[in-house]
């Protein structure tokens, strides 16, 4: 086998995994006493035999097919670095993982070893309405976020990322696994969109995605563009999630404002006008500070806060103490005033007991820091006014500028008539008319003076039922406006509840208007599945000539209507036209070959060719063999250990493969109850399913149809897992599929008063009545036979 089982289920550690002497350790797996050499993690420190280790490497599946996602196989990774959330039991997991590319339908290994498809009631809340998992979008984050249910997967339990407490065990949260971001659901909506801020009391700040990168005036760490910020709408000041979430706890004699703690603050030594202690003089570069963000004031904490100090309530000595835990419930309280404190802050501690005060508390009954700093601040910050006028050069020419930092961060200045028709609007993306304005600092950044004036939120017809804010930095390489379904290159109002996105051209259309775009893309599939690209595509508009967009087939530029993949950082598009290349074509000047689209695919099923033409002699020799005697050597074959095989076969890439392996299977498991229970055994059932899902040729789905009626016979103890297919099949056009669906459901009904009620729940009883006037004789007895079964069987069946 090309994989190795660790014993731990960490597969980050596989580096650290090796073989190892040990005399005293107990095997993880088995739980057996461990004498001589084992597999061991040196991280985690557990311990497996050998042999455990082979038997469950023997034991794992490469590649399933569940009933949750019969539509492709999942594939096993072993070396899956990141948490993921559970498609089936919604619990976040970690280590090996059963996954489908194509969907990011993910399984951990414990539900992907079960076959069963069925859904927890208790998580219908959890799911949209087609099964699949809940996602939203969230304003503080940049990621879609799943529900989720908390399980601890780690050596630290995971914490809130608003409240920054534990998450519970079984409690539902949302989260984006990919970052470590979670948030309690009560947490979400306590997020503000804004802020009034003690830092800023002058502005309101408003979590918006900055532009470029910049500095946090809380604590002066460095911010990216993917993690929105608290901006003032007036000036350039900014705060990141942590810095919004603090507040001035400590009040000196020598300051006017209150002054708030900051754990190694200006760790990267950058040197600014608080870069000093006000104090000492001397650079507070990573260290631990009380600071004044308002007045740019910093002072160490040592400089302030006596090491030790005595309180009257208290008989000992307390010691200052930067981060001090009491226990694991998460709420901490001051023994002084006895209110709720910040577990972040610095507090006085008892060592000869369990007292805890806060800073302030001690020093306001005795003054110990009063007088000790020169008092000296700047006066407050003033209003920055929106519009300024401005002299320039010595011409005196009045140009009329504009600051709006959630816009854009630089000032922006009124464009010359020169300019415009030849440069488009950086938020509308139409060519520039009329008043708009330029900025000096970046290239090609224009704005129309109406786009530069946008509101950061508004309500729109078009989404009446929640307000819309304002994106104006863009986290995505794909994101189509749900109006007009032109891809969106500037600015967008969004909704992140329903995900729909508004461009600013649709957001000032009218009705009417709206009615013209909608018609542009009438008889158009709006999504689709691609031969040369595993992930979905979907159709959008490319109409800024600006950003140019290039076929990945026909390497030209695309205007107009084109297919788009939506997931992140992917980039793939294709013409319209593109769509319909053939995948096999051939040519006057290379007459001997046909010539295929040039994909990773495709050529490795060229490679692939001869071997399956050898594999389809060999299926038509065995299969002549069943035809050619009166009666079929069955145990014979069973004897030979052929019947996994089979199953394999079932995934074929060639149709003839799987149309015979799905005979040779019904035949094998028609001989006799024992028969059909070994096929079932080597998992030919699901196989069978998906296949059934698939769009396949007529002979294929009554042959298929036909053995999974053999499947069906009593006793059968996987009937919710075939009812969803029988009920879609018992609706066909085809005569033979009808009655080898009917048949199925037949002996389906002739076993347990449980598979009766099943089979009543699933639906599928008003349509076989209907079935009994069918004019072809099979069907009708079929369906009779089912209906008998259940009239007969249980009269509360019947009442129901």
């Amino acid at each position: 086998m090309d994989i190795i089982i660790p014993p731990c289920n960490h597969a980050s550690h596989l580096s650290t995994i090796c073989l190892w002497e040990t005399e005293e350790d107990r095997c993880e797996e088995c739980g057996g006493e461990i004498s001589g050499t084992a597999f061991t993690c040196v991280l985690c420190e557990v311990w497996k035999h050998i042999t455990c280790a082979d038997k469950l490497n023997r034991d794992l599946l490469l590649e399933i097919i569940h009933p949750l996602h019969l539509q492709h196989r999942l594939q096993l990774q072993w070396d899956y670095q990141f948490d993921f959330i559970c498609d089936k039991c919604l619990y976040i997991s970690t280590g090996y993982i059963y996954r489908c590319s194509s969907c990011d339908f993910r399984l951990d290994l414990t539900c992907g070893s079960s076959i069963s498809g069925q859904l927890r009631k208790d998580q219908e809340p959890l799911r949209f309405k087609d099964g699949k998992k809940k996602t939203i979008f969230h304003h503080s984050h940049s990621h879609v976020l799943s529900f989720f249910k908390y399980r601890k997967v780690r050596e630290e339990d995971y914490d809130c990322f608003w409240c920054e407490k534990h998450l519970l065990p079984s409690e539902v949260c949302y989260g984006c696994s990919f970052c470590n971001f979670y948030l309690h659901q009560v947490c979400s909506d306590k997020i503000p969109r804004t802020l009034s801020h003690s830092f800023h009391p002058n502005h309101p700040l408003r979590l918006t995605y900055t532009y470029e990168n910049g500095y946090c005036n809380g604590c002066s760490k460095e911010c990216d563009t993917y993690t929105p910020l608290y901006v003032c709408e007036m000036s350039s000041f900014r705060l990141d999630f942590d810095c919004a979430k603090l507040s001035p706890s400590l009040k000196l004699d020598c300051h006017h404002h209150l002054l708030t703690f900051f754990k190694d603050f200006n760790k990267k030594g950058e040197e600014g006008q608080d870069s000093y202690c006000k104090a000492c003089g001397k650079h507070c570069g990573g260290a631990s500070v009380y600071r004044c963000v308002q007045c740019h004031f910093s002072f160490h904490l040592k400089c302030v806060i006596p090491s030790s100090a005595i309180h009257k309530y208290h008989i000992h000595l307390l010691t200052m103490m930067e981060l001090i835990k009491e226990d694991d419930s998460e709420k901490c309280y001051c023994d002084v005033c006895e209110n709720e404190r910040n577990p972040k802050d610095p507090v006085y501690y008892c060592q000869s007991c369990t007292f805890i005060a806060h800073i302030q508390c001690v020093l306001d009954q005795d003054k110990v820091a009063s007088g000790k700093v020169p008092s000296s601040s700047p006066p407050p910050m003033e209003n920055q006014a929106l519009f300024v006028e401005q002299n320039e050069g010595s011409n005196a020419i009045r140009t009329l500028s504009l600051f709006r930092p959630i816009i854009h961060p630089h000032q922006i200045y009124e464009v010359t008539e020169e300019l415009k028709g030849e440069n488009y609007c950086s938020g509308c993306r139409l060519v520039l008319n009329g008043s708009s304005y330029f900025c000096k600092t970046c290239p090609d950044f224009y704005l129309h003076e109406k786009c530069a004036k946008f509101s950061y939120e508004i309500q729109h017809p078009f989404h009446s039922s929640h307000p819309l804010n304002l994106c104006t930095s863009l986290v995505s390489n794909f994101i189509a406006c749900d109006v007009c379904r032109d891809i969106c290159d500037g600015f967008i109002y969004f909704c992140e509840q329903f995900d729909f996105k508004l461009d600013m051209k649709c957001a000032a259309l009218t009705t009417h208007k709206i009615g013209v775009l909608e018609e542009k893309m009438t008889g158009r599939v709006t999504e689709l599945h691609h031969f040369t690209h595993p992930h979905k595509l979907v159709l959008a508009n490319c109409n800024d000539p600006k950003h140019k967009r290039k076929c990945n087939i026909c390497r030209l530029q695309i205007l107009g209507p084109a297919y788009f993949c939506p997931e992140r950082f992917c980039g793939y598009k294709l013409h319209e036209s593109c769509l319909r290349l053939p995948q096999k074509i051939r040519v006057p000047f290379h007459p001997n070959h046909m010539l295929v689209e040039d994909n990773i695919e495709i050529r490795k099923n060229i490679h692939e060719e001869r071997f399956r033409k050898e594999l389809e002699n060999l299926v038509a020799r065995f299969m002549k063999l069943f035809s050619n005697d009166c009666r079929p050597p069955i145990e014979e074959v069973i004897q030979a250990g052929v019947v996994p095989r089979f199953v394999e076969l079932l995934g074929s890439p060639s149709d003839y493969v799987r149309e015979q392996a799905v005979l040779v299977l019904g035949n094998i498991a028609a001989v006799s109850l024992r028969c059909r229970d070994l096929v079932l055994g080597h998992r030919a059932l699901l196989p069978l399913l998906a296949l059934l899902n698939e769009p396949v040729s007529r002979t294929m789905l009554e042959n298929a149809t036909w053995t999974l009626s053999r499947f069906c016979k009593p006793p059968f103890d996987q009937v919710k897992l075939v009812l969803p297919t029988l009920a879609r099949l018992i609706h066909s056009k085809d005569e033979v599929v009808l009655a080898k669906a009917c048949r199925a459901l037949s002996y389906l009904s002739d076993d347990t008063n449980d598979n009766i009620q099943a089979i009543i729940e699933a639906g599928v009883l008003g349509h076989l009545v209907e079935l009994l006037r069918h004019p072809f004789p099979s069907v009708a007895i079929s369906a009779l036979y089912t209906v008998r079964n259940i009239v007969t069987r249980n009269d509360v069946q019947i009442l129901k």
